[in-house]
């Protein structure tokens, strides 16, 4: 047998990794593959900074906003601050709707034109998650006989 035909091809797969122990800023660096997609953002998003946000309610809003990102859900109440991973926010922030005005001359009576703006679908407030008060801890006093 001639060695000389004989090629190393390396492996298609990467070993697989326990994303539960990887470190965050080795998800990040990792491939992202139709296999890995929804479990490395999955870990991702578990791992994200904690913020507070509110959603205001509107006119023709109250209901509760649902936000979906890769198999984590969120039914998110308005009037209400509520704890969330930041990417929430960025999926919020990126949410828009398209509003149109119409514009008129008086002047020109039979003629107008319409305007669209895009604007931020949600009305929203931010803020850091507060940290519990670190407790006070009171001695405690025991009796001696």
């Amino acid at each position: 047998m001639n060695h000389e035909d004989e090629l190393e091809i390396a492996p298609v797969a990467p070993a697989p990794v326990n994303l539960a122990k990887a470190s965050t800023s080795e998800l990040k660096k990792m491939p992202i593959s139709t296999s890995n997609a929804d479990s490395v953002t999955r870990e991702l998003v578990k791992r994200d900074k904690m913020v507070m946000l509110k959603i205001q309610s509107t006119e023709r809003d109250k209901s509760a906003v649902y936000v979906g990102i890769n198999g984590r859900n969120w039914n998110i109440p308005r009037d209400t601050w509520v704890k969330v991973p930041a990417v929430v926010i960025n999926v919020l922030e990126n949410a828009k709707i398209t509003q149109y005005a119409v514009m008129a001359d008086p002047k020109q009576k039979d003629h107008a034109e319409i305007e669209s703006s895009e604007v931020s679908r949600f009305g929203m407030s931010t803020k850091a998650v507060e940290e519990p008060a670190t407790p006070i801890t009171v001695p405690t006093t025991t009796k001696v006989k």
